[in-house]
């Protein structure tokens, strides 16, 4: 039996299935039972009846997995896999910018700039749940799937 063959033979038997964002390689794709981006992964995950998901991601991704599933067994394979976009804000950074949003957290190199601030709805759920209101008509929301299509007729 292939390692393959035996992934494929555990997942059944745990009713387990392998959600993997697309930066992942493409053999850990190609044995997903879903790929997308981190928006996509968590609204499969939501709907799945499976009891246990197993996410090839960053830690905040099988975090949003857990608070959407709270019935579920989440894994992840690398628990301190980590995201550079997440890590931009802290809470305490937050709390800041919502205080003033058009003033610009001060980093050195930013110095006297003031621009509104924004968050990318995937990211650490602590963070992404600070912001409030419905998130496609939040200030400073975005996700990908909102922009839109350059390849559409203009």
């Amino acid at each position: 039996m292939t390692l393959i063959d035996e992934i494929a033979e555990l997942k059944e038997k745990e009713q387990a299935v392998i959600l993997a964002h697309n930066y992942e390689p493409g053999p850990v794709q190609d044995l997903a039972d879903f790929v997308g981006d981190s928006l996509a992964l968590a609204r499969w995950a939501a709907t799945t009846p499976a009891r246990i998901l197993v996410m090839a991601g960053v830690y905040f991704m099988a975090e949003t997995a857990s608070i959407l599933c709270p019935d579920k067994t989440v894994l992840i394979p690398d628990p301190e896999a980590g995201c550079s976009l997440a890590d931009t804000i802290t809470p305490e950074e937050l709390m800041t910018w919502k205080a003033n949003p058009l003033r610009l957290i001060e980093q050195p190199h930013q110095a006297g700039r003031t621009n509104p601030a924004f968050k990318f709805i995937d990211g650490c759920p602590h963070i992404t749940a600070a912001f409030t209101g419905p998130w496609r008509t939040s200030p400073g929301v975005w996700h990908e799937s909102m922009a839109p299509d350059p390849f559409a007729a203009h």
